[in-house]
């Protein structure tokens, strides 16, 4: 049962630092379980087929990979199978995955912004190469 102070509780039990989780992320969160179809949906990846495995995911990427990582994440830790394989990822293919780790919970991208910025921005800069702009001719 989708309540408010359900969803609260397991977003403070996810988030390092707990004044992000304010009425409006709770909101945004609960606002698809309004949704008629909402039970149907979440039944169905329940008991769905799980889907491509990372490994087999990240094989098919052919672009850099930067995987930031929350350290003190408690849904995918850094010791369970996914933070092990993409720690292992960035050992084997240092070129293509390079992985972060950062002190944050589950969503670091929202429990520390600007954590994630810091690193995300230089590796932007590190493998994105300006272009032509085919419309005008510029670089971007």
């Amino acid at each position: 049962y989708a309540s408010e102070s359900t969803v609260r509780s397991i977003l403070l039990s996810v988030y390092t630092r707990k004044e992000r989780v304010d009425d409006e992320l709770v909101r945004a969160i609960l606002a698809p379980a309004a949704d008629p179809a909402a039970a149907e949906v979440f039944g169905a990846i329940l008991t769905g087929e799980p889907g491509v495995q990372p490994r087999e995911l990240v094989s098919r990427v052919r672009v850099p990979i930067l995987a930031i990582w929350g350290e003190r994440d408690t849904f995918t830790p850094l010791d369970g199978p996914t933070g092990r394989l993409f720690a292992q990822l960035a050992r084997e293919r240092p070129a293509s995955v390079a992985m972060r780790v950062i002190d944050a919970g589950h969503v670091p991208h929202d429990d520390d912004p600007a954590a994630v910025l810091a690193e995300l921005l230089p590796f932007l800069a590190a493998h994105l190469k300006p272009q032509p702009c085919k419309t005008v001719g510029l670089r971007v």
